[in-house]
């Protein structure tokens, strides 16, 4: 892809940074470590057809028509022939090669790459810090009203720049309303719409760094945590259950919610993973239609329902409350995604990697029972809160449906991540 750029062409930046980011959050190892055309081929076909795919989202929703077009002419491996990737153990700033740095303007003595994290956040003239501000490929989207809600130290926050760290910038909900807005991320989701009003024209002239670990759950103290079984048609495969009629719904704890970048206590032999599409409810209510059921929905992150697969099923019949509710069983983030103009909020592509290999990849399209739908199932039953969370069911690769079994154990490093969401990655102690 860069090829058909001329050298000077905004964009070479800009697809480089976003390129690389995917390879580093989905630990494409021989990308990280090497570079990547050269390797291309040697990856792992799920790894290819990952990062083509990668590539193809970005052009989409970005309208990058000619890039789109253009990607289907070279080799995928020619879109980061110019990448040159190290990799120092963790999810660390990418260094871009300096080709890629025409037209970029970084202040004097600093360090030219094209997505230092350094330079992005004190260069007055950076290019991609600008970049990145108005377009929003780390932060808000200023042109659509889609934004990112993230608990912040316990604060109401806005995230306007992710770094690769995991950190970034954010607003400060309460302050930049001037107190309109409390601090406490609770009190945010009865007031979602009229958030979603405001948060295009909040200022950022008082932007507040934030680490990986200063993010906590988005809703950090939900009434309600509904789960979701088996509904991935392909996970009932695997678990050779029938589909089911109606969801198979029970309950976490709210004693499990757990931050996205939390290390999770492993103390059984069981323990067992579970990517999940986790929807947070906003306004709520009963009897919604499922027409209108995504009004009633604040917006999407990513979760794990770690799961006890023996104390699931300890009695009979089984219920699984207990099994999936130990502490730290639940890890949400690493912020909420508004729904209102989420795209392809129907078909997200979803991805969990153990110690860097691939355990679970799928798409939410998926679901037997979507999200509309799981909302109006849920409340013509019972009432649902604002804040509350619903876990909406894991697809095929759980540790228990393999031969032989695979669980967790003290050392290992779950990633979770869904495009166009975000990334949770969670160590076991």
């Amino acid at each position: 892809m860069f090829d058909y750029l001329p050298p000077e062409h905004q964009l070479r930046p800009a697809i480089a940074c976003l390129v690389a980011k995917h390879c580093i959050e989905h630990r494409l190892k021989v990308l990280a470590h090497y570079g990547a055309a050269q390797y291309f081929n040697a990856l792992q076909v799920d790894s290819r057809q990952l990062l083509a795919r990668s590539i193809d989202k970005i052009c989409r929703q970005h309208r990058f028509e000619d890039l789109f077009q253009l990607r289907h002419k070279p080799e995928p491996s020619e879109a980061v022939t110019n990448l040159g990737i190290h990799d120092d153990g963790a999810r660390q700033a990418i260094h871009i090669d300096a080709s890629l740095n025409d037209g970029v303007r970084y202040p004097d003595g600093a360090e030219r790459n094209g997505c230092n994290e350094t330079n992005r956040a004190t260069a007055d003239n950076d290019y991609m810090h600008w970049y990145c501000r108005n377009y929003s490929f780390w932060g808000m989207d200023r042109s659509t009203g889609i934004f990112r809600f993230a608990n912040v130290k316990g604060r109401a926050s806005l995230v306007v720049e992710e770094q690769l760290d995991g950190g970034g910038t954010a607003i400060d909900i309460e302050r930049a309303t001037n107190g309109t807005f409390s601090h406490h991320p609770m009190s945010v989701f009865p007031r979602w719409n009229e958030l979603r009003e405001i948060a295009a024209s909040l200022p950022t002239t008082t932007l507040e760094t934030f680490g990986a670990n200063d993010l906590l759950a988005p809703s950090p103290e939900p009434r309600q945590i509904f789960g979701i079984g088996l509904n991935y048609r392909a996970h009932a495969e695997e678990t050779g259950v029938p589909l089911p009629d109606s969801p198979l719904t029970f309950t976490k704890f709210a004693s499990s919610i757990h931050s996205p970048n939390g290390d999770i206590r492993i103390d059984v032999t069981t323990a067992d993973w579970e990517i999940e599409v986790v929807a947070v409810v906003g306004s709520g209510g009963r009897n919604i239609p499922q027409t209108t059921a995504w009004n009633a929905i604040a917006g999407i992150c990513v979760g794990q329902d770690i799961s006890d697969r023996k104390l699931q099923r300890a009695t009979q019949p089984p219920q699984f409350s207990l099994g999936k509710s130990r502490a730290g069983y639940s890890p949400i983030g690493p912020w909420l995604v508004d729904a209102s103009n989420l795209p392809q909020r129907d078909a997200l592509p979803l991805t969990c990697t153990l110690n860097g290999d691939i355990v679970q990849q799928s798409n939410s399209n998926d679901l037997i029972f979507t999200i509309p739908q799981l909302v109006a199932y849920l409340s013509s039953i019972v009432e649902l809160y604002p804040g509350d969370v619903i876990f909406t069911g894991t697809p095929s690769g759980v540790g228990a449906a393999r031969k032989p079994p695979r669980f967790l154990s003290p050392g290992d490093v779950l990633v979770s991540t869904i495009d166009g969401v975000g990334t949770i990655t969670n160590r076991c102690v």
